[in-house]
Formats: structure tokens, sequence, C-alpha cells
């Protein structure tokens, strides 16, 4: 098989400390003469992804095996390998006192209009290159049960093109803010529309983050991990468990799901789910595929209400796409000579 896909995966951790201190104040109980790490973490890919893959059979087709080779041209890229910005309220004055120590590498953030005045040749591969492998099986059990574990996206891309890194100047050192004049902040809200990208420059320029252009760096993908099982009463209906995780900044985020799935074969396939992740329990999700002959539409989500209430959400995932599937139709069998 051959695929090309375009790719987005974004991993973002906002701390509860920076909301309660944007909505409460630096002198609620969350923080007064307390230290408090405020930083948020990102983990931020756009890539394009080229593909060959293989697959076959083994113990008399009781066993399915695919693999995936994978080329990466990377399009942006924003990561955090360093996410440290210590707050601490001096009981006396007030004062906020800042520490840092901060690095973000990023890649193709610098603005559509830089984007667009690249040749063409780069617009298709931007020359931040890397490679990856997906790997997985299936063990049909018996006529009703099977099982299966996979192991995606294993792979790096090595950054390039376009990169900037945001650095502290000096990490660890403490940085004082003692407030804005009236006047100041009357002139930073004028315009609301610019008056958070005022805010984060003052806070920049407080705790002194320089930024370095053109520092090459390699990310890994976020790798994936599955292990499951399918009962299937017959051609129509199957259930599935499904434990899974996911594999970022250091960090394992396991998954457990329960799904059930009617297929009427050769046309329509339809999923719900329920879904336990990030110690939220309240993740139903649905999908369906659609077969219009050589063409397959399908789509996919884990947590459905998460999409419709995404403001009170922690995490949500939504798949999409369209395969095409082209095969060679088997010779009809030669009548028996007489």
């Amino acid at each position: 098989g051959f695929s090309v896909r375009e790719r987005l995966s974004q991993h973002i951790m906002i701390p509860g400390n920076l909301a309660n201190l944007l909505w409460y104040g630096n002198a609620s109980p969350q923080f007064f003469g307390k230290h408090v790490n405020v930083a948020p973490k990102i983990n931020i890919n756009a890539f394009d992804e080229w593909s060959v893959s293989f697959s076959g059979y083994a113990m008399q087709r009781k066993i399915t095996w695919g693999a995936r080779l994978k080329y990466l041209s990377g399009r942006i890229n924003a990561t955090t390998s360093k996410s440290e910005l210590d707050v601490y309220t001096d009981t006396s004055t007030y004062n906020i006192h800042l520490r840092s120590d901060f690095e973000m590498r990023t890649s193709g953030i610098d603005g559509i209009e830089h984007y667009l005045a690249q040749p063409a040749s780069s617009l298709v591969f931007p020359g931040n290159n890397g490679f990856g492998i997906d790997l997985g099986l299936n063990y049909q059990v018996n006529s009703h049960i099977s099982v299966s574990a996979s192991v995606l996206d294993i792979g790096f891309i090595r950054w390039k093109a376009r990169t900037l890194k945001f650095v502290s100047h000096n990490p660890g050192e403490e940085f004082v803010f003692d407030g804005f004049t009236l006047d100041d902040f009357i002139e930073m809200a004028e315009n609301l529309d610019t008056f958070g990208k005022k805010l984060t420059d003052s806070i920049f320029d407080l705790v002194h983050i320089d930024s370095v252009y053109d520092v090459k760096y390699t990310t890994w993908l976020p790798a994936r991990y599955n292990i499951g099982g399918s009962y299937a009463i017959n051609d129509h209906h199957h259930f599935n468990l499904l434990f899974n995780g996911i594999s970022c900044d250091n960090h394992f985020y396991p998954a457990l799901s329960v799904s059930y799935y009617y297929k009427l074969p050769g046309l329509l396939g339809v999923m719900i789910s329920y879904n336990i992740f990030n110690n939220q329990f309240t993740n139903i999700g649905t999908g369906f595929s659609i077969n219009a002959g050589p063409i397959q539409l399908y789509a996919v989500s884990d947590n459905l209400p998460g999409l419709i209430f995404y403001h009170s959400t922690n995490n949500y995932a939504l798949q999409f796409g369209i395969n095409v599937s082209i095969s060679k139709k088997e010779a009809p069998a030669e009548e028996p000579a007489r």
C-alpha cells in the first residue's frame, strides 16, 4: 500500500495555577506568599506523511501482521523543552517575584507572508525531514474472538527550516514586577486586539527571554500504543475492548475504551463507544464509515460531548478521512473440460 496524509497533533498542558492566577489574582490564598509554577507546556506538530505499507499472514492466516514505513516532512512545530515560570507574591508589598527557566523551540511560525514567499519546492518539502514506523498484528483465536496489538508513530523529525528558539537569558534569576502604572495600562487597553500581545511582550521583556534564530533540533512524535480484543457475534455485530496510551514529554497517558460496532457488509459501519482517560469519565464516542465502491469515507470521535461543550472538557479527538482502495478482481474459474 501507499498513502499520503496531512498530520496535525497538539498536546497543550495548561497548569491550573495559571487559570487561577488570571481569574482570582495574585493576592488570593492560592498564591499569596507561595511559590507556584504557571508555565504551560506545548508540543505541536504539523507535517506531511508519505508512507509505504506491507502486510501478510502467518500460522495458516490466524495471524495478520502489518508495517508502515514513513517519510515525514515537517511544516510547523512548537515544543517546550523547559517550562518553569515561578511566581511569588510578597506579603508586604504585593510585588510579584518571577523566576524563569524556559526554552521553547519553533519552526515555521514566522507568519503567513514568510510562508508564501518561499519557492514552490519549499512549500511541498520545507526541508524538515524525518522518519517513522507503525507496527501491528492481529491474532484470530476462533471464529468469534480476536486479539490485536500495535505501536504507532515511532519516529522523529529534524527541524532545520525557519527555526526560532525562545530561551531565558538568565535561568533562575529573580525579577520583580511591581505592576503597571495607570497610564501604561490604559495605553495597553486602548486596543483590545493587541492587549494580550503587549502584556506577553511586557512579561518577556521583564524576565529577559532571548530569541535565537536558525537553531537545528530534533523532536520525537508522540508514540501511541494499543492492545485490545474483539468479540464478533456474527458478521454484523462486534464488541471491542481497547487499552491504549500516548507517550509524550516523558509521560504516559493511558485510556480505556469499550465499543459496539455494527457493520452492514459492503456499505455502512456505525460505532458507539465509552471511553475513560485523564480522569474524565463522561466520554461517549461515535463514528461511522461509508463504502462507495473503491472510496471509503470515515469519521470518528472519542468524546462527542467534548466537541459540543468544548469549554468544559479536558480531552477530545476527532479523525476523519477518505480511503481509496484499488483491487484486482479475481478471474472466474475455468469450466472443467468435458
